[in-house]
């Protein structure tokens, strides 16, 4: 259910091709109740009203609120499926997809009636000659009714959903990426559920189990669910259908079959290949034979290679020695080359589902090979979600549709960014639980640059979205930033960071009025929280600014709920309270603090 009160452009199916509505078009006997959550467009950075005089990529909707799809979320009407209309969504910039939650569920025929009771209740309403005023308090009374009431516990009689279901068609020749989120509205809890679906050119049906998300928030208390494509890509256009609890009779996370005459839905795809090292990757047998004896098997590797460039991963469930069998890997260059690999005398089974947990993908996306038909065996009857090949195989693997995915940037850099997690998994491991000792060993630098005309898009971009780290609270236009550019005044840094695992950009901005050595604005990117990056740069700045019985250095703090956590940080340096109005707060660094050692940032400024 969309929010038809404020969308008002619909379609009729016979616009759209065949091939976008047909999948949908299953009345899927699987499907038996769906919830009715009422799906609005949102934007990822919001701050409202503040941000509808700052932002420039405000564009006010009937209701006044900011337009984060072009045109709207567009209804598409569906004749015969889970849901009554699709939603076609153009996202633009920071655009998300967001709706309250509710897990009440009602029989399939009645949440596709009161559906389209909704479209029609619209529709009638703005054919009405409403004054302009009552048509905008119209509007929110009844997407206020749609809402829904707060979660209760379920009482015996009271049907529960068991998953989560997305349908979803993705008219482009790319894989994307959208991030599915369910986090509680009260501030204090800040656990969430997070699941990253990767959705396939084509028609998507993503199942996810209830207990997946229960393990993470409570559903009986008031929460939000949000959609958002990782990373933010303005122009995307997806056409979404049923995205509610449900019952799944069947709980299998695929699309639903197509009758005769439609379009199939597209092949589950392959994200990781677990191989075996034995008369696998080598002819022999290295606890047998001896590394010397081994012959590398150049078919096994090219395919390796084949699928690195593709974006699939590659790991390793074998029994045998791990440091024998990591030392021939290393031997060949082929280490790299696998994430977590598992060499350890357990069934193989145990194995992948090890490897699957640490790279948090699912184990239906996984393929196996082995020269053994009883580990083949094991596997295939244990995770009987898991595609199995014989080592004799390998020619034609590639062949498989579950094998053919696009090919982009990004896909060839994939096995590049699971490299670095791991080397942050091991090196904070390595610190023995001091935090401070894994800091160091990061190497970080931290760079602070004056505002330039090549950093200003971004420093306006992050004065947008900065809200747990941002002390002022200002929300600066591109032309106000040109002003402080030019303002001899004000000193500006742009702080950007850096550390042995790889480039964080920009994620800092600071203003310090020279004249009475006055920080007026403060703001970090959450990417660099608890790195100690920030105390590094407060120290640097009031070496610089602060001098003892003649200028005390100063900072301008305006408190919100979402920075008060973060503020801890002034606390910390010793800063006190001097003066403060209904605006905001002056924070004095005094005479007799002695400033922190600084031994885990480098600051380089320019």
């Amino acid at each position: 259910m969309y929010e038809t009160e404020i969308s008002t452009t619909t379609l009729t199916s016979a616009v759209l091709p065949n091939e976008i509505t047909a999948p949908f078009s299953v009345n899927d006997k699987s499907i038996t109740h769906r919830s009715l959550i009422a799906w609005e467009e949102h934007c990822t950075e919001c701050t409202m009203p503040s941000c509808f005089s700052t932002c420039e990529y405000y564009t006010p909707r009937s209701d006044l609120k900011c337009r984060r799809f072009e045109d709207g979320i567009v209804g598409v009407s569906l004749p015969n499926g889970i849901t009554s209309h699709l939603m076609k969504i153009t996202f633009r910039k920071w655009g998300k997809l967001e709706g309250r939650g509710t897990t009440q569920l009602f029989p399939l025929s009645q949440a596709l009636q009161k559906e389209r009771m909704d479209v029609r209740l619209s529709a009638l309403q703005h054919s009405m000659p409403i004054p302009y005023g009552l048509n905008i308090l119209g509007a929110r009374i009844r997407r206020k009714f749609k809402e829904p009431k707060r979660q209760t516990a379920p009482d015996s009689t009271t049907l529960q959903p068991n998953c989560f279901i997305i349908e979803c068609y993705n008219p482009s020749a790319n894989l994307i990426t959208v991030s599915v989120t369910m986090r509680p509205t009260a501030v204090a809890n800040k656990v969430q559920f997070q699941h990253f679906m990767e959705l396939e050119p084509g028609y998507n049906f993503v199942c996810l189990p209830l207990e997946s998300i229960t393990r993470f928030i409570d559903l009986k208390e008031d929460f939000l669910i949000q959609l958002q494509p990782q990373p933010d890509m303005p122009g995307l256009v997806l056409y979404f259908g049923a995205v509610d609890f449900a019952i799944n009779q069947d709980l299998q996370a695929q699309a639903p079959a197509a009758p005769a005459g439609t379009a199939s839905p597209k092949p589950k795809k392959i994200k990781c290949v677990v191989w075996d090292l034995d008369n696998t990757l080598w002819s022999g047998t290295l606890i047998e034979d001896g590394e010397a004896k081994l012959v590398l098997n150049e078919e096994a590797v090219k395919l390796i290679k084949n699928l690195d460039e593709r974006g699939i991963l590659n790991s390793i469930a074998s029994k045998n020695n791990a440091e024998e069998a990591l030392a021939v890997l290393k031997k060949y260059d082929l280490e790299d080359y696998f994430l977590y690999p598992d060499i350890s005398w357990g069934p193989k089974s145990l194995a992948l589902e090890r490897i699957a947990t640490r790279l948090n993908i699912g184990i239906d996306t996984f393929a196996f090979i082995d020269d053994q038909p009883f580990e083949r065996a094991e596997v295939s009857e244990t995770l009987p979600g898991v595609l199995c090949f014989d080592v004799t195989e390998i020619d034609t693997i590639l062949n498989n549709p579950a094998f053919d995915v696009p090919v982009s940037k990004e896909s060839k850099g994939r096995r590049h960014l699971y490299k670095d997690q791991i080397e942050r998994e091991e090196a904070e491991g390595a610190s023995e639980g001091d935090y401070e000792k894994f800091l160091i060993s990061c190497n970080l630098q931290l760079t602070a640059a004056p505002l330039s005309e090549q950093s200003l898009d971004r420093v306006y971009e992050l004065a947008q979205r900065t809200n747990q780290m941002n002390f002022s609270g200002n929300r600066y236009s591109r032309d106000a930033l040109s002003s402080i550019m030019e303002n001899p005044d004000l000193a500006t840094y742009v702080l950007s960071c850096q550390d042995r695992f790889g480039d964080y950009g920009v994620i800092g901005f600071s203003i310090v009025r020279i004249s009475d050595a006055t920080m007026q604005d403060l703001m970090f990117s959450c990417r660099i929280q608890s790195k100690r990056v920030d105390h590094a740069f407060l120290t640097h700045v009031i070496r610089k600014f602060h001098q003892p019985g003649k200028q005390a250095f100063k900072v301008e703090y305006k408190e919100s709920p979402k920075n008060t956590p973060s503020a801890q940080i002034f606390s910390d340096m010793g800063f006190i309270e001097t003066d403060k109005d209904d605006q905001k707060s002056i924070l004095s660094y005094p005479d007799d603090v002695e400033l922190p050692t600084n031994n885990i940032v480098t600051v380089n400024q320019k």
